[in-house]
């Protein structure tokens, strides 16, 4: 699965094994067939370098995190933007999100401490 034009920094299954999405300092994420390598559509563009993303438990969104304080809020299979919100911290490394995506927990490196956004 080639793509990218700089390093992955995060790689993850969907819930369901279906789909593959991948996350790099390029600012893009993509979604691939697993069965085939595929991608699926265009890329998903966060405003700078992908740090880390999570997929909700039912596998509809993918939550993403931008270096300089963004949290994106995609959907899984058509890509569409649902929501961007202000992380106020530098870079959040780590992110989970709940089943549905409506809750996510993210840390944050400067003040070592996590958040969660609603």
């Amino acid at each position: 699965m080639r793509g990218h034009k700089d390093r992955v920094t995060c790689v993850a299954f969907s819930p369901n094994n279906e789909i593959i999405v991948s996350g790099s300092y390029d600012k893009s994420i993509i979604r691939w067939v697993a069965a085939n390598g595929e991608q699926i559509g265009e890329p998903l563009f966060n405003d700078d370098l992908v740090d880390c993303f999570s997929i909700s438990g039912d596998g509809k969104f993918i939550i993403s995190s931008a270096w300089f304080h963004y949290l994106f809020r995609w959907d899984t299979i058509s890509g569409e933007l649902k929501g961007k919100s202000v992380s106020n911290y530098v870079s959040a490394p780590h992110i989970w999100a709940n089943y549905d995506g409506t809750k996510i927990v993210y840390s944050a490196t400067i003040d070592r401490c996590s958040r969660v956004c609603y």
